[in-house]
C-alpha cells in the first residue's frame, strides 16, 4: 500500500512540474555584451582593463548598461588615445554614460556590439573631463576580437574625428548576438 501511495505521489509531482515548465514558454534571446579583459595596443602591450555589461535599451531598461576602463600607468604614452587634459594628472579611469547600444552583423561576418554617448576620464575623484564617444566591440570571423573607439578629441562634438582600435587580451569577451538592431 505504501508503495502504491508513493508511486501515485511521484506521478502527481511529475505531472505538476511538467505543466509549469510547459506554461513558462521559451526563453527569449537578447543581444548582450559582457566583457572584462585586458586591452592591448598594436605592439601587444596592456594599456588597460575594459569592464562592460550592456544590451539594447528598452521600455523596461532605459539605461543599456555600464562601461569602465581602468588604465595602466603608462597608457597615456601608448598609441594615440585622446585622453582629456586633466590638470596635468595621469588619467586612471574612464567611465561611460551610455544612452544607446546596438548590435549587428556586418556583410563580412564580423559581429559588432556598440554603445555610446559620453566618456569621462578621471585622474582622481574630483578631476574629470567628459566628451562624446562611441565604442564597438568586434568579433571577426577568424575569432579575433578588438575594441574600436571613436572619440571627440577636440571638442567639436564629432566622435568620428579620432578613431583608435585596441586588441582584446586575456579575460572575458562574450558577445551574444540574436539579431540586428541597427548601426
Amino acid at each position: 500500500m505504501r508503495r502504491l501511495v508513493a508511486l501515485l505521489s511521484a506521478g502527481v509531482l511529475v505531472a505538476s512540474l511538467a505543466g509549469s515548465s510547459l506554461a513558462a514558454g521559451p526563453t527569449a534571446k537578447v543581444n548582450h555584451l559582457i566583457a572584462d579583459f585586458t586591452m592591448l595596443d598594436q605592439q601587444g602591450n596592456a594599456v588597460g582593463r575594459v569592464v562592460a555589461d550592456f544590451r539594447e535599451s528598452s521600455w523596461d531598461r532605459w539605461v543599456p548598461g555600464t562601461l569602465d576602463v581602468y588604465w595602466e600607468p603608462y597608457a597615456m604614452d601608448a598609441p594615440p588615445f585622446p585622453f582629456m587634459t586633466l590638470e596635468n594628472w595621469q588619467v586612471q579611469r574612464s567611465h561611460a554614460q551610455l544612452t544607446g547600444a546596438w548590435f549587428n552583423r556586418e556583410e563580412s561576418g564580423t559581429t559588432v556590439a556598440g554603445a555610446g554617448w559620453y566618456l569621462c576620464d578621471f585622474a582622481n575623484p574630483w578631476d574629470t573631463g567628459c566628451r562624446k564617444f562611441w565604442v564597438q566591440f568586434r568579433v571577426n570571423t577568424d575569432g579575433s576580437k578588438l575594441v574600436s573607439w571613436g572619440i571627440d578629441a577636440d571638442g567639436t562634438g564629432q566622435p568620428n574625428d579620432h578613431i583608435v582600435a585596441f586588441g582584446a587580451g586575456r579575460g572575458v569577451f562574450v558577445l551574444t548576438f540574436s539579431g540586428d538592431t541597427g548601426s
